[in-house]
């Protein structure tokens, strides 16, 4: 079990500012804003993992291209 992290978007990625997943990077692949749960994809013991986490999103960030 791990505990509920915190997180802000930016554009595809996440990265975690509080909690458990703090400083990792991960590619968001679904998130259940409802439910607070990210399924994200992440590095870890240099292998790919597909975790499902809590995640409350605190700020998302649009990346606007012109």
């Amino acid at each position: 079990m791990v505990e509920m992290s915190e997180g802000v978007i930016e554009g595809d990625e996440i990265s975690i500012t509080k909690g458990p997943l703090v400083h990792h990077t991960a590619l968001v692949k679904k998130i259940d804003r409802h439910k607070r749960l990210a399924y994200v994809e992440t590095t870890m013991f240099g292998r790919t993992l597909n975790l499902k986490v809590g995640l409350e999103i605190v700020r998302k960030h649009r990346d606007i291209s012109t």
